[in-house]
């Protein structure tokens, strides 16, 4: 279990390293744009990288694929258009509601237990990410009940933690040995086909630079083809409250590489809050059962 954890700590700093690389090609491609692209590429690239195996398909894989893609680009396209409505701040905060709603989504749809010590650690999880992210969100000098009143933005970021959750509830349930691969494929090219589907409501503009073709290339490969191998190999392997909390480690990983390429140095109070999601992390990789049965 312990290289389940790891495995999946891996991803975050994938994702967490997508942000200031992504910032820098956003200039020369237009958002919904930027992820058609990239998960185009990372469908195309995957059965190369994997084999034969990814292409072994059925008609319960391909609704499920389809459906672990549906919420996977509801996550991206909703985070997306919501960030032109509100502050990053804001919208780090408010996605990072998928660490409490996975177990909550897990007991309400599939009746999951829960562990008394897992609804600890997801509690210390997002009262980090609160840490982390509030004093950049509230604004001084204006009253706090109508700074976290939500906007337009705030809205369209909501759903998006709620596709993050649902997604990450999904890939317990469905993922195995046997069909990680296809599956995992499958919500790749989903994912692509369904942003290519909303390009017209995108303001499109491309640029092929030097900085765009990396940013695509290593969100495809990375973030992207790694990324959603290993959720689906190793994410069963642990509670689906304890991925989900592993997960939160996200925008650590973004502060880190943040500090690392554009030399932002960050502040105390994320070094308390990236504690306090270690911490989290520390109680949730001591629970070994599983929360839910595999379909």
């Amino acid at each position: 279990m312990l290289t389940a954890y790891l495995a999946l700590l891996g991803v975050t700093f994938f994702w967490g390293f997508t942000f200031p690389i992504v910032q820098w090609s956003l200039d020369d491609c237009s958002p919904i744009l930027f992820v058609a692209l990239r998960f185009a590429i990372a469908g195309l690239l995957f059965p190369l990288i994997f084999g034969k195996k990814s292409l072994s398909l059925d008609p319960k894989l391909i609704k499920r694929g389809l459906i672990l893609g549906f919420f996977l680009c509801g996550g991206y396209i909703f985070q997306t258009i919501g960030l032109k409505y509100t502050t990053s701040a804001r919208a780090g905060f408010i996605t990072a509601l998928y660490v409490p709603l996975t177990p909550l989504l897990a007991w309400m749809l599939f009746r999951a237990k829960i562990r008394k010590r897992m609804w600890l650690a997801a509690l210390i999880a997002f009262i980090g990410i609160v840490v982390l992210a509030l004093p950049e969100t509230l604004v001084d000098g204006t009253s706090v009940i109508k700074q976290l009143a939500l906007n337009r933005g705030d809205k369209l970021i909501l759903v998006c933690a709620l596709c993050y959750a649902l997604h990450i509830l999904l890939i317990n349930r469905w993922s195995n040995e046997s069909s990680e691969l296809p599956l995992s494929w499958l919500q790749l090219m989903g994912t692509g086909l369904i942003a290519g589907a909303l390009l017209p409501v995108d303001q499109l503009h491309f640029n092929l630079t030097r900085e765009l073709s990396i940013a695509l290339l290593f969100t495809a490969i990375f973030a992207s083809v790694i990324a959603i191998w290993a959720m689906m190999k190793f994410q069963p392997r642990v509670p689906v409250t304890g991925a989900a909390i592993v997960y939160s480690m996200e925008p650590v990983t973004a502060a880190i590489a943040a500090w690392s390429l554009q030399d932002q140095i960050p502040p105390t109070v994320t070094l308390f809050g990236a504690a306090l999601i270690i911490v989290a992390m520390i109680v949730a990789s001591t629970i070994q059962e599983p929360e839910v049965t595999r379909t």
